[in-house]
């Protein structure tokens, strides 16, 4: 594993155009200090590497009556959603230019 340092976390905010004050690096590394910590002590817990990953945790608890089948419902007219709006255009809702 690479050493994060204030060198390496530079390097990667210039990469992403980013800039970085030294206070914010400065954060950023205990940030990263506690983490790397975190990650040492889940890696220190007997047969943790045997365990498989819980991608959906709840796989296991749910039953067909959970998960309910969806229902086709039928569009509002779209005079009733337009009717929420002073500023139409026809059957759009006009919104002032953004882009030049």
């Amino acid at each position: 594993m690479i050493d994060i340092n204030y060198k390496v976390l530079k390097n990667c905010a210039d990469n992403l155009k980013f800039e970085l004050e030294d206070e914010q690096i400065d954060l950023l590394l205990g940030e990263f200090k506690d983490l790397l910590a975190q990650m040492d002590f889940l890696s220190h817990i007997e047969g943790i590497d045997k365990v498989e990953p819980m991608t959906f945790p709840y796989h296991d608890h749910l039953t067909e009556d959970d998960l309910g089948m969806d229902e086709k419902e039928e569009p509002e007219k779209a005079e009733v959603e337009l009717s929420n709006t002073k500023n139409r255009l026809g059957n759009q809702v006009k919104i002032p230019k953004v882009l030049g």
